[in-house]
Formats: C-alpha cells, sequence, structure tokens
C-alpha cells in the first residue's frame, strides 16, 4: 500500500496570521500546530473576492489534545491507539 502524504496545517497558515479574537488558538505552541496536518482542503470565493469559503479535513498521527476557555476541551484523533502504521506518511 502506498504511504499518503498529508500537508502540515503550519505550511498553510501560520499563528501570528490568527485574528486576535481567536486567541486562545494563538496559545496553542508551534509544535503542536506542527503535528497537525491537513486534507480535502477546499477554497471558494465570489467573484469580486469580497468572500470567500474555506474548507479541510484535519488529520494528526497522534492524540492532540487542549482546552478552551471556559473549560471546554478539543480532542484530535481521540482513537489514536488504533493507528495502523504504513496507512499514512505525514
Amino acid at each position: 500500500m502506498p504511504n499518503i502524504y498529508y500537508p502540515k496545517i503550519s505550511d498553510l497558515i501560520t499563528l501570528d496570521k490568527i485574528p486576535e479574537s481567536l486567541g486562545f488558538v494563538q496559545n496553542i505552541s508551534q509544535l503542536l500546530f506542527n503535528k497537525i496536518y491537513y486534507k480535502d482542503y477546499q477554497v471558494s470565493s465570489s467573484p469580486l473576492g469580497d468572500n470567500a469559503f474555506h474548507s479541510l479535513s484535519i488529520v494528526s498521527r497522534e492524540r492532540i489534545g487542549f482546552n478552551l476557555p471556559f473549560d471546554p476541551k478539543i480532542v484530535l484523533n481521540r482513537d489514536w491507539q488504533y493507528f495502523i502504521p504504513g496507512n499514512c506518511a505525514v
């Protein structure tokens, strides 16, 4: 089975480009940001370029969790222990 390559999300956007209104995201370290990958990236913009829509799927080879303001938690790849080596190369 061939390996599948997924680019790092840090190649798509850097932490310093995230708006201040999403300051809780800026608290995520660059190291963590480099462990998140993406696939199925799509972008659509209006003819005038004043509106745009971006969509992607987040991929990780390991379980990643972090707290949000007011105590909710985000967990990516909750079932990481079931990862089968060789299925993807990130």
